[in-house]
């Protein structure tokens, strides 16, 4: 069983991706105790997919040192946002230090799916899950802030 780090939590966020999905998730583990940094590409806020705009706590740069200390990294986007992203390879850095280290990555199916294909999730270690698209999102990230904070130090 993977020990809990310093519950270091990370949302990345780019332009279109899911604002409704990014806060969920930002709220849910702040609320369970956990830090949460919002992480941007740029270090410039971004709109969302509706055109909300929100202000990162930290550039990827900053993120990518964080990596060996996370619990979770969350991608609140679709398929061809995941598909734009991996071509950074600061997001495929980030990712593989992240799994190195045995933080879950939570990921809409659909992206998912193609994190699989572009070999950005390693195979058979369990570190991908998928949330729901619908009106089950708020209960699947309270449930995962749970996990989170009961694994033991």
């Amino acid at each position: 069983m993977p020990k809990r780090r310093d519950s270091v939590a990370l949302v990345l966020w780019a332009p279109r991706f899911e604002e409704v999905t990014a806060s969920i998730f930002v709220s849910s583990l702040r609320a369970a105790g956990l830090r949460v940094k919002l992480v941007s590409l740029s270090r410039q806020p971004a709109s969302g997919s509706h055109g909300l705009g929100l202000v990162p706590d930290l550039s990827l740069e900053a993120a990518l040192p964080l990596a060996v200390a996370l619990s979770c990294v969350v991608l609140p986007c679709g398929a061809a946002d995941v598909r734009r992203l991996a071509r950074d390879p600061r997001v495929r850095e980030l990712l593989y230090q992240a799994q190195a280290h045995h933080a879950q990555l939570v990921a809409s199916a659909g992206a998912g799916a193609v994190l699989t294909g572009l070999e950005l999730v390693r195979p058979g270690n369990g570190s991908l899950l998928t949330y729901p698209l619908n009106g089950d999102l708020l209960p699947f990230a309270r449930d995962l802030a749970s996990a989170l904070v009961s694994v033991p130090k």
